[in-house]
């Protein structure tokens, strides 16, 4: 599980910075007037009591100045260290479905998910297309790259999460989403002598700012947010005609099929990010009837009371998923 303390934000580089420009300031402050005036007054003979009044209040605008340089990093601190009160605590696990072990193959998780809670919350996940033979590649690769794209792209999602300075934003970095997941597949494709369709794989990402979340989906699996205490299904599910047929990230995929969009994160107190595999247990095929369960496990979680391991014995027990398609699953939750 990640998690910030007050101990890992001292730590932090950032935090370092502004502890070691306010020491610098106090010891320039712990500087006499005296001493200033001799630095300033050194080699030059003053006698006239009028530019000894400038140079004294000269000197006393100096003070004030670092004075009030020296609050304005204090309250960054104090602002630093309060910052528990708003940090997303989250956890996430990927776990083979019992439907993989069936025959002498030995077939791996084709979910996969990729969790980055450090400059802002950043959660992506992917499950791999079972008629795809590489797919637990695609996944895998996908949903770490996406992440890492996402943080390349830190200065849009400022403005468009953090400032709400232009919403115009929010297609152009979808567009770019969409671009790059097919070119990364081809580039797998390309590297292992394979074509492209061998890595498919569904992509869901969450992307959280301090006003918005930017949100995308490809293909099925769920998103759901707690709101003011209640459950709410993000997008909607893209199912084909069978059950297991869904949209994939491969060439043929056409960006009306990428659904994506913001919404307000104010008052957004949870948020769950999971695979079909997962959420056929936890969210309606209509998306009206969430699992309360998913409720408790926000409250744990903020409360730090979620342990990884936790996730593991829920999707990995027999009796949860008695009658399901045994799939895999991947699930990442986060709390504040």
């Amino acid at each position: 599980m990640l998690k910030k303390t007050k101990k890992n934000i001292k730590n932090s580089p950032k935090m370092q910075r502004i502890y070691k420009k306010l020491k610098k300031l106090e010891q320039e402050l712990n500087l006499s007037k005296g001493e200033k005036d001799e630095k300033i007054t050194k080699n030059i003979n003053l006698t006239d009591e009028k530019q000894m009044n400038v140079i004294s209040k000269k000197i006393d605008s100096i003070i004030k100045t670092y004075t009030d340089r020296k609050n304005k990093i204090a309250e960054q601190i104090v602002k630093a260290e309060n910052i528990d009160d708003i940090l997303w605590q989250a956890v996430g696990e990927a776990m083979v479905g019992m439907a993989h072990h069936k025959g002498t193959d030995v077939v791996p998780c084709q979910d996969a998910y990729c969790l980055n809670n450090t400059k802002r919350l950043i959660i992506v996940v992917c499950d791999g297309a079972g008629s795809a033979i590489l797919s637990d590649i695609g996944s895998k690769n996908l949903s770490q790259s996406i992440a890492r794209l996402v943080l390349s792209l830190e200065n849009f999602f400022i403005d468009l999460l953090d400032e709400c300075l232009d919403i115009i934003l929010n297609d152009m970095i979808a567009d770019i989403i969409y671009k790059y997941s097919i070119l990364l597949l081809k580039d797998l494709g390309s590297n292992h002598k394979r074509n492209s369709k061998d890595f498919r794989t569904t992509l869901l990402l969450f992307v959280a700012g301090g006003k918005k979340a930017f949100w995308l989906k490809v293909g099925d699996g769920e998103i759901v947010i707690e709101k003011k205490t209640k459950l709410v299904r993000v997008g909607t599910s893209i199912k084909g005609e069978y059950s297991n047929e869904t949209v994939f990230i491969d060439e043929g995929l056409k960006f009306a099929d990428v659904q994506y969009g913001l919404l307000d994160i104010s008052d957004v107190t949870g948020i769950a990010v999971m695979t079909d595999g997962t959420s056929e247990r936890l969210v309606s095929i209509d998306g009206k009837n969430i699992a309360g369960r998913l409720s408790e496990y926000f409250d744990k979680l903020r409360n730090c009371k979620l342990p990884r391991e936790e996730l593991y014995k829920f999707l990995t027990n027999y009796e949860d998923w008695k009658g399901s398609t045994h799939d895999d699953k991947a699930i990442v939750l986060a709390s504040r």
